[in-house]
């Protein structure tokens, strides 16, 4: 499968967003680790429907991103029995496991591009 070279540009602005998108989110856990036991429990109800676990966002980004599910905190053994109860929620779980991830994207462009496995380079090295 081949890769528009002409949209290079394009990719690599939009990666670099979501490197400081993702540095936002982990700035804001940061924040919340500010927080007494007791002040995140005043916190919490703002949170609702659902902690971070139980976030179906949270869960369709990881996959999207790549994150593999035996890397994952186990809830109850099995992180969708969270979802168990909402078919579209599953479906939507299952759709987004099975679609190519970006990792698995950017290391299929990068095994094309010339040159980034001269001499034993290892780019992930």
């Amino acid at each position: 499968e081949g890769l528009d070279e002409s949209h290079t540009m394009e990719i690599l602005k939009r990666l670099n967003r979501v490197v400081l998108i993702l540095k936002l989110l982990v700035d804001q856990v940061m924040i919340l680790e500010t927080m007494t036991p007791l002040d995140f429990m005043d916190f919490r109800t703002y949170l609702r429907p659902a902690s971070g676990f139980q976030s179906l966002q949270f869960r369709l980004l990881e996959n999207k991103l790549g994150l593999k599910q035996a890397l994952r905190v186990k809830y109850n053994q099995n992180y969708q029995t969270v979802f168990g109860d909402d078919p579209e929620a599953m479906e939507a779980l299952k759709k987004s496991e099975e679609e190519p991830a970006l990792l698995a994207l950017i290391e299929r462009w990068l095994e094309r591009t010339p040159g980034l496995n001269t001499h034993g380079f290892n780019f992930w090295g």
